[in-house]
């Protein structure tokens, strides 16, 4: 046993056997953000960015949150260089995504994976460039299987892509602190960044007092000044839509407004996602629960890591310069959070510089101890373990007790969107819409109109929602296909309003009809003056009007889909408007 032990240990010591580790860890790293991509649930905010990068349209499709597609008649040229609450980067490559692929959820998810293997991989250079090839490839490995980098490498969000350019931009920066002819590659990356998602701009005082501290030198390198200039020039397009937008509406886009506490008022009343903030304290409790959604092993060594530096400075021992700068990026970018709020996503950032710490504790207290090994070996299946139960095995599938063994923040309830989502492409696929929906919004009717492609196929199709639906659902499968594919939406409240008793049906219409049940997680304090959707469910029973379940992948029903022929509409109206005379609805 020894001397097979030993064999592997030579070979895997050999320049074959590194290469054969790499291969194997890039395997696992793809396995992880690959396999059931375009499966599982649909995470919040994933709608909001898709249908807006199919068209490179800024709306979210609701009265709360209006953008510049909603403030101006005819949309003004400086509109199409970013968006009202995200700079346009990621938007951009998920577009070109689209534009090859179509829009199905692979699609969507596709350029988060990709960017989130090159992240793994561009972790192994870093480590490479730090130390050596055995630092390098501890990296990738543990950011190959860490909960958080694989989770954020599945959804449609901006994580995965901005983080890739993050690390590019350290990497350029550590080889700058080497040779200064990097600093305008690192300038380079740190605009791109930025021009992904704002985030970027936190790492940039742990970049400055680095700079401060141990290359003052830099600040009279004509190459210093053109990577700023670099930065600013790749971020000009966000600069330009703000001042654009400052002289025309009186703010800057929606982050800049709210951070520099402008008074929005007049266009965002509500804005769901920043309630988040709260007071100091609030904040640091928040950031507290969030490192719970590491596993509770890497929560305890990346603590570790994290006071390492501290601890050997206060024992007098010399702690190297990059050992500060990530302490100082780490610090940043809990300072980051301190400022806009605790949001998980955003401790996504800081989990390569927290693997680079965990490693630098393990070879300064731990690499003398070689009993230790065996523990680490423990550690990584415990991670990969960790991993697999939170993102593929996740909600009812995965085993053990909460936050020991997966996180709750990261589990993201199956409310049957892509069961409705398939149903409805079954029912309308290799179709088109003979009746476009009548925007009001110009700009939104021009992009109905330049993505509809008449043909030969044609259905007068209109499509009835419950309006307890949740946002999520209302973007990913009605409003994406209003403004891409032309089919007409309404929303039950407005059923008696479109057809009235003596209207004329006419013969080719389909309707239907998507009724919400409980677990597709739909707001169940809704409330209407008009018709509500259980009544319109209880006529649809009595008339026995053909219907389809969508089960989520637990099994459970979450929404019933009425198809309407015209004798259907016509009985359903009457019934409706007989209804209302008799019982003279009250609001609920």
């Amino acid at each position: 046993m020894r001397k097979l032990l030993d064999t592997f240990t030579t070979f895997f010591k050999s320049k074959t056997g590194h290469w054969v580790l790499i291969g194997s860890v890039l395997l696992i790293s793809t396995g992880f953000r690959l396999f059931f991509l375009s499966y599982g649930n649909i995470l919040g905010d994933e709608p909001l960015y898709s249908i807006r990068s199919i068209g490179l349209l800024d709306t979210l499709g609701s009265p709360i949150q209006t953008t510049p597609l909603d403030w101006f008649e005819t949309l003004p040229w400086w509109a199409h260089l970013s968006f009202h609450d995200h700079p346009p980067l990621v938007f951009w490559i998920h577009h070109l995504f689209f534009e090859i692929l179509g829009s199905s959820l692979l699609a969507q998810r596709l350029p988060s994976a990709l960017f989130g293997i090159a992240s793994v991989i561009l972790s192994y250079f870093l480590g490479k460039k730090l130390y050596d090839k055995k630092f390098g490839l501890a990296m990738m490995l543990m950011m190959a299987i860490n909960n958080f980098a694989i989770f954020y490498s599945r959804v449609v969000m901006m994580e995965s892509i901005t983080l890739f350019f993050i690390l590019l931009g350290f990497y350029f920066f550590v080889k700058s602190t080497e040779d200064n002819k990097w600093l305008p590659w690192w300038g380079l990356c740190v605009g791109i960044s930025v021009l992904s998602k704002y985030v970027g701009f936190f790492l940039l005082p742990a970049y400055f007092l680095y700079i401060i501290l141990y290359k003052r030198n830099w600040l009279k390198d004509v190459r210093f000044y053109i990577a700023i200039g670099l930065g600013i020039l790749v971020f000009s397009p966000v600069i330009i839509y703000n001042i654009q937008m400052y002289r025309s509406v009186g703010h800057f886009d929606l982050q800049f407004a709210f951070l520099l506490q402008q008074d929005f008022s007049m266009h965002w009343q509500e804005l769901p996602g920043k309630t988040q903030r709260g007071s100091l304290l609030v904040r640091l409790q928040g950031i507290g629960g969030m490192l719970y959604t590491y596993s509770p092993l890497f929560f305890f060594f990346a603590l570790c890591g994290f006071m390492t530096p501290i601890l050997k400075k206060s024992i007098k021992e010399h702690v190297s310069h990059v050992d500060w700068l990530f302490f100082f990026v780490t610090v940043s970018m809990v300072g980051f959070m301190f400022l806009v709020g605790s949001g998980t996503r955003f401790l996504s950032y800081t989990t390569p510089f927290l693997i680079y710490l965990i490693i630098r504790f393990y070879q300064y207290f731990c690499s003398s101890f070689r009993w230790l090994t065996p523990l680490c070996i423990i550690f990584l299946l415990f991670e990969c373990f960790f991993s697999y139960n939170t993102i593929l095995a996740s909600g009812e599938s995965a085993v053990g007790l909460p936050f020991l063994m997966y996180p709750t923040q990261l589990t993201i309830e199956d409310s049957g969107d892509t069961a409705l989502d398939k149903h409805l492409n079954h029912e309308l696929r290799g179709y088109t819409s003979k009746k476009l929906p009548q925007v009001e919004n110009k700009s939104i009717m021009k992009v109905i109109e330049q993505f509809h492609q008449p043909s030969k196929n044609e259905r007068n199709v209109m499509l009835v929602f419950d309006p307890r639906i949740n946002i999520t659902t209302l973007n990913y499968v009605f409003l994406k296909r209003t403004f891409y594919e032309g089919w007409p939406i309404t929303y039950t409240e407005q059923v008696p309003h479109i057809f009235q008793s003596d209207t004329e049906i006419p013969g080719d219409l389909t309707l239907y009809y998507v009724h919400a049940l409980p677990p597709s997680n739909r707001d169940d304090e809704y409330s209407t003056n008009g018709l509500h959707p259980d009544e319109l469910l209880s006529i649809l029973l009595q008339l026995d009007t053909p219907r389809q379940p969508v089960y989520n992948r637990h099994g459970h029903l979450t929404y019933w889909v009425f198809e309407l022929a015209p004798r259907h509409i016509q009985k359903m109206i009457s019934q409706i408007h007989d209804y209302a005379a008799s019982s003279q609805a009250t609001p609920r």
